[in-house]
């Protein structure tokens, strides 16, 4: 049963990147991250772009903040995509003929953010644009790739030269690209439809809820550099803080601190009873940046360790899905949640085993800049600073064993 993923113009659920992945033209960019689901969108809107001296290899659509990247749901179950897939993007050119024809890629995102491999790259129309919104449709054969469970598709659409590369695109026109749109074959209905049958994790967690908490984990001291904190089940009543230095950008996620310069910070649940983590874990932070221009994202990284710390296996990792500018995944600079839906293929819990979450600071959309603070609000009230991670199943504690103690009698001494 053949799947249509629609491109939408919010980022529910999605994962910020992070990172300054090549665009078409070669040139490494930062991304603003989009949601693509199943569903058609709520109200049609447009984004444009100016067209180039051609040949070209396309132009992302996008903002001068950076091109857009539309980021699926994690799958919820693995699939092989190898049949036709059939684009429909609507669109059109402004002004005098800009020899410009939509261009679509299609690439598989693993569960922490990367780009593992190409669906397809060279999905052209064999047409080219007209001065009115028209949709384009056609269909293209992609590479055979395999995905995940916990695994995202990525879409790029982009302006490339006409009637397949045989005109070239002609510099400084306006080129239009619609979406989001909420009516079949009307303004804003773009889509792209898969042989196969696709199924995603896209519900908000309504499992165990954690709160992070300033006390001590009862977990094995991980070093005298790093400070081990419990996530508990109670909300807190006196906000704390965690403050982060900002970096040079572009950077790897950086593990965040509790004070500025000082130890690194991470938190901990108790030991589990056995379970199978899956789908979403929504980890629910208050943050700011001191300054606008520092650029800061987050990353949160979900792994799970033995008792004492041991052994971790990454779940997951991404970045926050409500960016102050859609979805370029910037902090705010007064104190606002930035939920991250992290996901990855289903991992076995094992009994007396823990989950541990680590913040880390990252790019936005743009670059990270030195010198400024970023900063978690924690163990507060509800509503003000009770950052939170919420899983999608039910998790028990860890009885143990029960051992009998057995008397000594030698210790008893005489009666």
């Amino acid at each position: 049963m053949a799947t249509t993923i629609y491109m939408q113009d919010d980022d529910a659920r999605t994962s910020h990147r992070g990172r300054n992945d090549a665009k078409l033209n070669g040139t490494a960019s930062g991304w603003n991250c989009y949601r693509c689901s199943t569903s058609r969108g709520s109200t049609a809107t447009n984004v444009t772009v100016t067209s180039v001296a051609g040949p070209t290899n396309g132009v992302e659509v996008g903002f001068a903040s950076g091109p857009i990247e539309w980021l699926s749901p994690p799958l919820a179950a693995g699939v092989t995509i190898s049949g036709s897939i059939t684009f429909n993007i609507r669109a059109k050119h402004a002004g005098t003929d800009a020899n410009a024809a939509p261009r679509v890629v299609i690439e598989r995102v693993d569960k922490t953010g990367a780009i593992v491999s190409t669906v397809i790259s060279d999905a052209i129309t064999t047409v080219e644009l007209t001065g009115s919104e028209a949709a384009y449709n056609w269909s293209n054969t992609p590479t055979s790739t395999t995905f995940a469970e916990g695994d995202r598709i990525r879409i790029r659409v982009a302006f490339d030269d006409s009637f397949g590369g045989a005109q070239a695109q002609v510099t400084g026109q306006t080129l239009t690209f619609y979406f989001s749109g909420p009516t079949a074959a009307a303004t804003g209905d773009s889509y792209v439809t898969f042989t196969e049958t696709l199924t995603f994790y896209d519900s908000n967690p309504s499992g165990t809820l954690w709160y992070l908490a300033d006390s001590v984990s009862d977990i094995v001291d991980q070093g005298a550099s790093n400070d081990e904190k419990a996530l508990v089940s109670a909300v807190g009543s006196s906000t704390v803080t965690a403050v982060r230095n900002t970096a040079t950008g572009f950077t790897s996620p950086l593990q965040w601190t509790k004070t500025a310069g000082g130890n690194t910070v991470e938190w901990y649940s108790p030991q589990l009873a056995a379970f199978t983590l899956s789908d979403f874990v929504r980890v629910g932070l208050y943050m700011l940046e001191s300054n606008a221009s520092a650029n800061a994202g987050v990353n949160v990284e979900v792994a799970v360790v033995n008792n004492d710390g041991s052994g971790a296996t990454v779940y997951g990792s991404g970045g926050p899905n409500n960016g102050v500018f859609r979805g370029d995944g910037e902090l705010p600079t007064a104190s606002g949640l930035r939920d991250h839906f992290i996901c990855g293929p289903a991992l076995a819990v094992t009994a007396g085993q823990r989950i541990r979450i680590r913040v880390r600071l990252d790019d936005s959309g743009a670059a990270l800049v030195t010198a400024f603070t970023a900063t978690i609000n924690y163990a507060g009230a509800a509503g003000t600073a009770d950052s939170s991670v919420r899983l999608t199943q039910t998790a028990s504690l860890y009885q143990g064993s029960m051992v009998v103690p057995r008397r000594d009698p030698l210790a008893l001494g005489s009666r």
